[in-house]
């Protein structure tokens, strides 16, 4: 494990829970959610770094996720993180329909105010429709999971920041990627790290990695591979 100089792992009181290790019984319960909903042929999601990042959403009385594609995530903080009652605000850009209907079926009958938006998270349509469903409040935890792109991560943080309370959260997943040089399309693009890493020098944010790295600061990745998952936490 790469050893950090003490001004790299100084993380706040309030991140203090998450860096504990991922315990088994909390890898145990999130895993037996995301199974439920995993889709066919898909692998299982690795929780590792999720679960230690997501004690933050303990409570959670607004919840915004962005590229929710089997729901299984939003389905384990439903059950397992979230205020009863709690809004969330699930926005996806493809169609997954079963998922969507065995979402919705669950938190309805646990009592949650649930809305499915769709469309891109950066358009106007879907700001509008987040704006509308908030209807003045702010939310306490906004999750992106979206796309893996510099452009993107940069637009995406500018337009949800403003919507997390003071004393909220606002967590990137794949905060690490640094992109492909060597690909073609769009993984050709500067990563997400790369904005994680921008984004830092006047937001900070503090990087959950694995099951028991420390919390610390956003670093340039060392190579090209190995980089997806780790979240990027930014207290708000």
């Amino acid at each position: 494990m790469m050893k950090f100089p003490t001004a790299f792992t100084e993380a706040p009181q309030c991140l203090q829970c998450c860096n504990a290790a991922t315990t088994a019984a909390e890898l145990k319960a999130a895993l037996a959610v995301r199974r439920e909903y995993v889709l066919p042929g898909m692998p299982m999601p690795y929780m590792e770094d999720v679960v230690r990042a997501f004690r933050v959403a303990q409570g959670a009385a607004v919840y915004i996720e962005i590229g929710t594609q089997d729901r299984g995530n939003i389905a384990w903080l439903a059950r397992e993180k979230l205020a009863r009652n709690a809004t969330i605000i699930d926005i996806d850009y493809g169609v997954y329909s079963d998922s969507e209907r065995r979402l919705a079926t669950e938190l309805k009958a646990q009592g949650f105010d649930y809305h499915l938006v769709r469309g891109d998270c950066l358009s106007d349509p879907v700001q509008e429709a987040v704006h509308s469903i908030l209807n003045g409040r702010v939310a306490d935890l906004i999750f992106c999971d979206s796309h893996y792109t510099y452009e993107h991560t940069i637009s995406e943080f500018a337009l949800y920041r403003p919507l997390v309370r003071s004393g909220g959260y606002l967590l990137f997943h794949d905060a690490q990627w640094p992109g492909r040089m060597d690909a073609k399309g769009e993984e050709a693009k500067k990563g997400k790290g790369y904005a994680i890493l921008e984004l830092d020098r006047f937001y900070p944010a503090w990087m959950v990695v694995g099951p028991d790295t420390p919390l610390h600061r956003p670093l340039p990745t060392s190579s090209w591979e190995g980089h997806w998952g780790t979240l990027a936490v930014f207290p708000c």
